[in-house]
Order: C-alpha cells, then structure tokens, then sequence
C-alpha cells in the first residue's frame, strides 16, 4: 500500500471511528494493518473499534500488538480494562500494575485494580487501591463514588456516605 493510499484509509478509518461507526472504521483499519503491521495508530484504533463494539477479545490482541510497537502506561491501562471486560481478573491486575510500573501516578491503572479486587471481593484490596486512586485525584466524582461504594463494603457506611454524596455533588 502507498503511503499517501495509507494515510487517506487511515483519515477515512479515524472519521468513521469519532463518528461512532465502529464496524466501518474496524474494517478499514484492519486492512491498514494487514498491510502494515507497524503503524501503531491502526492497531490503537482498531481496539478502541473492537472495544465499542464489545469484541473485547479482539481488542485484547490488538492492544497486545499496540504494547509491543508502544510500550507506554495507558496502552497497559487499555489491555487491564479489556482483560477485566471479559472476566481475566489475574490478567487485568498484571496489566494495571504493569501500568503503574511505568507510571506510579497513573490514577486510572489504580481505579481498575480497585474494581478488580471489587469484584473479587477482596474489599480491603479495593479500599487501598481507590484511596490511592482518590489520593492523586480527589475532585474526579468517580474515584469519590468508586471510594464510597468500598467503605460500605466493608461496613464503613458514614464514611461511605460521605463520599456518595460528594460525588453527586
């Protein structure tokens, strides 16, 4: 494929995807990286297109793809989150701890293992990991719902509501 073919297919390919018409743009993007297993932006693409389109199964191998052309926090963050739709609780927390191996701040990677342990119901694990979360962003409504729902988990249910009704507020 021309460069110039490539960069039309990929303009194309990124319209259709901010148009929300994922199975167009997944489709495009797919050819682009047929052709050119390299470009790191087709395969991003094309899993955030799977992601949408709840393929997270194939958004998961081409996140592991982005990985190895792109080794950044949030590209770990993207594959935990996938592993995490599909139920691969051991594989999520080994991705998001992977995020925060590149980014101790990475306040996200800390929100997804606080609702990993959430749903393995280890609630303390979730606490620390959401305070963490909250800690570097205490403003974010999620991470204050997120920390709200952990105290009452654990029975903590002032503490719960104080942090419930500051995330409506």
């Amino acid at each position: 494929m021309k460069e110039k073919e490539t960069k039309e297919i990929m303009q194309s390919a990124l319209k259709l995807y901010h148009k929300k018409e994922y199975t167009l743009a997944a489709k495009m993007l797919k050819e682009i990286v047929e052709r050119e297993p390299e470009t790191v932006n087709g395969w991003y693409y094309l899993a955030k297109s799977y992601s949408a389109l709840m393929k997270s199964k194939k958004a998961i191998t081409c996140y592991e793809k982005v990985i190895e052309l792109e080794t950044n926090a949030t590209n770990y963050y993207n594959l935990a989150c996938e592993y995490y739709n599909e139920y691969f609780f051991s594989e999520a927390i080994e991705m998001y701890e992977k995020a925060l191996e590149l980014d101790k701040e990475y306040a996200p990677a800390l929100n997804g293992l606080g609702s990993t342990y959430g749903s393995l119901e280890e609630y303390q694990q979730a606490l620390k990991y959401y305070k963490k979360a909250f800690d570097l962003k205490p403003e974010n409504a999620t991470y204050q719902s997120n920390l709200g729902w952990a105290y009452g988990s654990i029975g903590e249910y002032q503490i719960a509501i104080m942090y419930l009704e500051k995330a409506i507020e």
